[in-house]
């Protein structure tokens, strides 16, 4: 009885604190990122971007990063003239200057979820 009211209060307060439900189960928190975060690429080159979300497993209380699976977010470029982004998140180098690339999470545990990194192309 106890262990189970110590998962019931850990889970309310995973909950009180807007820890969404994850896809394998456990609870985590909103620290959501972009691995780079800033990249420096040049023109005709790509770059491979992930995303990551980081936080308290509720069901375990330990810190866990899980990479996210392809096609749970939405990839942007604010200057797709500079540099475009693919739905597996593949950054292309097309012309020199810098955009912001943003993941929009779409649906499920993810959604509403969103980030971005700054890249820089040079010539």
């Amino acid at each position: 009885m106890q262990k189970r009211a110590t998962l019931l209060a850990t889970l309310a307060v995973a909950t009180l604190v807007g820890c969404p439900m994850d896809l394998g189960g456990g609870h985590y928190c909103d620290a959501f990122y972009l691995v780079p975060n800033h990249a420096t690429i040049r023109v005709g080159d790509s770059l491979q971007v992930s995303s990551k979300r980081e936080g308290i497993d509720a069901l375990y209380g330990v810190c866990r990063t899980v990479q996210d699976p392809p096609g749970v977010f939405i990839w942007t470029s604010n200057q797709p003239q500079v540099a475009t982004v693919d739905l597996t998140a593949l950054v292309r180098g097309i012309a020199p200057g810098s955009t912001l690339i943003t993941a929009l999470g779409q649906g499920g545990y993810a959604d509403g979820q969103r980030a971005t990194m700054d890249v820089t192309v040079t010539p």
